[in-house]
């Protein structure tokens, strides 16, 4: 049996991986002391966490940084050729980046779906997208990419005939890495 802690703060989340025979006896007795949740629990523990998942209607839609992905070191500049690494790499090192992903409550009618358009209050044109959205405490909380200069002075919104403001929330890093050009 191998035992993966995924996280470094409360809650914690931990993957067990093993053969199914050995993992009833540990199923049985970790069911005894702590609750059984289910794939929500790990998705929207994922969205507070800042952790983007990719679905497919929002495929093709970001490089890792707009997502995120360099803040907690899950993506490396230094190692390797995948596609797309030369347009990542150059991003890093040369871009100024203009849009990352944030962390905010929504409260609307219906539940958001990953490529649902972001907009700055009172303007037409999208400055962003979700990337996932879960249920939370009051309405639905959310991973969306915006442009920096709109999260900055607040002004976030979905939109269905009329704006639902985002409530910005707060991820467990900080939005600007030191090493990349910021806008």
């Amino acid at each position: 049996v191998t035992i993966i802690c995924h996280s470094a703060q409360p809650p914690l989340r931990y993957q067990v991986i093993g053969e199914v025979a050995g993992l009833e006896p540990l199923w049985r007795k970790m069911g005894e002391i702590l609750p059984k949740l289910g794939s929500w629990a790990w998705a929207s523990m994922d969205i507070n966490y800042g952790l983007a998942t990719v679905y497919t209607e929002t495929s093709e839609q970001f490089i890792p940084q707009m997502v995120n992905m360099d803040l907690p070191d899950a993506v490396s500049f230094d190692k390797g050729c995948y596609p797309g690494q030369e347009i990542v790499a150059r991003m890093h090192y040369l871009g100024t980046l203009k849009t990352r992903m944030i962390l905010g409550n929504v409260n609307v009618p219906s539940s958001p779906v990953p490529g649902d358009k972001v907009y700055a209050v009172a303007q037409e044109q999208s400055i962003g997208m979700v990337v996932d959205a879960m249920p939370g405490n009051d309405g639905y909380d959310i991973l969306a990419t915006a442009r920096l200069e709109n999260v900055e002075r607040n002004e976030l919104c979905l939109r269905n005939g009329t704006d639902y403001p985002i409530t910005l929330g707060r991820l467990p890093y900080p939005l600007h890495n030191p090493e990349q050009k910021q806008a």
